[in-house]
C-alpha cells in the first residue's frame, strides 16, 4: 500500500479524525475541516505521521505529538 493510500485509510475514522481534530484544537483553538486537516497530517514531522500509521489517529502518543508539535512551532493558520 501507498503512503497517500494508507493516510486515505486513516481519515476513513471518524473517531480518528475526530481526535486529530481535538489535539490541534487545544494547541492553537483554531477548528479545521477534514480536508484542511489531511493537509496539515501531511506537514507533521515523518516521525508523528508514522506514529499515526502505527496506531491510529486516535492514539494518544500520537495525539500528544500532535499537540507539542503545533504548540512548539505557534501554528497560527485557519
Amino acid at each position: 500500500m501507498d503512503f497517500n493510500a494508507i493516510v486515505d485509510s486513516l481519515f476513513e475514522s471518524k473517531v480518528g479524525v475526530a481526535s486529530f481534530h481535538d489535539s490541534i484544537f487545544q494547541a492553537c483553538e483554531i477548528s479545521h475541516s477534514d480536508e484542511q486537516l489531511k493537509v496539515l497530517f501531511y506537514e507533521l514531522p515523518l516521525s508523528i505521521q508514522r506514529t499515526a500509521m502505527d496506531w491510529g489517529l486516535s492514539d494518544t502518543v500520537f495525539g500528544d505529538e500532535v499537540f507539542m508539535h503545533v504548540k512548539g512551532n505557534n501554528y497560527v493558520r485557519s
